[in-house]
């Protein structure tokens, strides 16, 4: 049968660009129960191919495979990474688009509660990460065991196998929640914060260079903080700083009736002591009146009675009559 001019693949001048996805590294990426790519760093590669108007198709691997096909391949694939010294020599890294804090999460019973004491025990980490990289360095004769997702790592701390996972603090934090993992803490964060970018094979030169530029501009137009917020923000930080970014806002909202309530309690209080205030001088003034007009008539009560009681004795002749003997009066 003749190929019809509907089965031509349609001819497009757009640059190829295929993204490589962890399909276990949740929130930041992962494949969802219907098989689609999801998380922040998905939404973000998104937007940057529309912005580029590339034609982007998106691939989730293993960890593993993601990094040989990075090193080995000239095509244009871009991923996300954790920047270290010995990784910039093998692959271009985009300007940072996170920052990712690592943190050591123990089963409840555990008592480590820093790195330095990790000597010679066992950790468990996913097989390549940064993590993996850096227990391999140090040399601390700890036993290492590696997983294909930090998610089943924390299963099998959860049951109480090994000492410690050495996870990224917002999916240690999402995984404890969404699989309701109640043997795990987190106990310390010991490393400075990781840049998580986009990387790109060394000899894709057009490509990082595109990748920087448009970052550059969504950190300015707010969009990459925005799509922080929308994808990982509830799970990032401590146990209280989670909290308030997620019931921060109901929280502030309720701050601020309360504090409209209590301005508006302390301005009808004011008016009402001003109030009474007045009321109780008035009282007052009027009772100093009554008090000075009881005087007065006291007084005049008085003067009436020393009059009275002269002229009865003055009557009954008991005093001479002459100008000194006579009560004064007005």
């Amino acid at each position: 049968m003749s190929q019809t001019e509907t089965d031509i693949p349609e001819m497009t001048d757009k640059l190829q660009v295929t993204y490589l996805g962890d399909q276990t590294y949740s929130p930041y990426e992962y494949t969802d129960e219907n098989g689609k790519p999801c998380g922040y760093n998905i939404a973000l590669i998104k937007r940057i191919a529309e912005i580029n108007d590339w034609e982007l198709s998106i691939k989730m691997y293993p960890w593993p495979q993601i990094l040989d096909s990075l090193e080995t391949t000239t095509n244009n694939y871009v991923a996300s990474m954790l920047y270290s010294q010995e990784r910039n020599e093998i692959y271009h890294f985009s300007l940072p688009h996170s920052k990712v804090n690592y943190s050591m999460f123990v089963h409840k019973q555990s008592h480590l509660f820093d790195f330095s004491e990790l000597h010679d025990k066992t950790v468990l980490v996913q097989e390549r990460d940064i993590m993996h990289e850096l227990v391999l360095k140090i040399g601390n004769n700890n036993k290492i065991i590696t997983f294909d997702s930090f998610r089943d790592a924390l299963f099998e701390l959860n049951e109480g196998t090994g000492d410690v996972v050495l996870c990224p603090m917002i999916q240690g934090n999402y995984y404890i929640e969404t699989e309701k993992l109640k043997n795990i803490i987190s106990s310390d964060n010991p490393f400075a914060p990781f840049d998580y970018c986009y990387s790109v094979n060394q000899l894709n030169e057009h490509l990082f260079a595109d990748i920087n530029e448009t970052l550059l501009l969504l950190k300015e137009t707010g969009e990459i903080a925005k799509l922080h917020d929308e994808w990982y923000g509830d799970f990032e930080g401590s146990n209280y700083v989670r909290f308030m970014h997620r019931y921060g806002r109901f929280s502030f909202l309720l701050f601020g009736i309360f504090l409209v309530s209590a301005a508006t309690f302390i301005f009808i209080l004011k008016r009402t002591v001003k109030r009474k205030t007045k009321d109780l001088k008035a009282e007052l003034e009027t009772r100093v009146r009554i008090e000075e007009n009881l005087r007065l008539a006291k007084e005049k009560a008085e003067e009436s009675d020393q009059l009275k009681s002269a002229f009865q004795r003055l009557i009954a002749g008991k005093l001479p009559i002459n100008r000194e003997n006579l009560p004064h009066g007005n």
